[in-house]
């Protein structure tokens, strides 16, 4: 797979996330088997963003050691679109299906931080990342604002 023009490797259990805006090609898809769960970053919850918008720079890619669970909820999401007839509930639980998933995949990234590991200063580590938050944030609204282009 390729992600902003770089090359991944994904093999064995692992997690895998693309922010909005990312730029990525599959190549050799049907090489790989598991979950593939594209969401609209609306309805993926507020924390949940936040956590994978902190990984982006450092990973995005996480080995899983244990994913029976996120194999449970995934195959359900899978269950209720293929078998359970549209209804007026439909869409709420497949909503609670997809932030139950992205809680779960969130909380496998939360485990695997050095900041949680004790690996880094906690107010070191988080600077950089809020500087891009806010680098990010500011770029966007100026290019579109178009004062950055005269």
């Amino acid at each position: 797979m390729m992600l902003d023009f770089s090359e991944v490797e994904l093999k064995g259990p692992m997690g895998f996330f693309i922010l909005p805006g990312q730029v990525h090609h599959y190549r050799n898809l049907y090489q790989y088997s598991g979950w593939f769960l594209a969401v609209e970053a609306e309805l993926v919850g507020e924390r949940f963003v936040s956590i994978f918008e902190d990984q982006r720079f450092s990973r995005q890619d996480i080995a899983i050691k244990d994913s029976r669970v996120l194999d449970m909820v995934a195959g359900t999401v899978e269950h209720l679109l293929e078998s359970v007839p549209p209804c007026s509930a439909r869409p709420a639980v497949l909503h609670s299906m997809i932030q139950s998933f992205t809680g779960l995949l969130a909380g496998f990234y939360l485990e695997a931080s050095p900041v949680k590991a004790g690996l880094t200063d906690t107010h070191s580590s988080q600077l950089p990342a809020r500087f891009r938050k806010l680098v990010a944030k500011y770029y966007l609204t100026e290019k579109i604002s178009g004062s950055l282009c005269g």
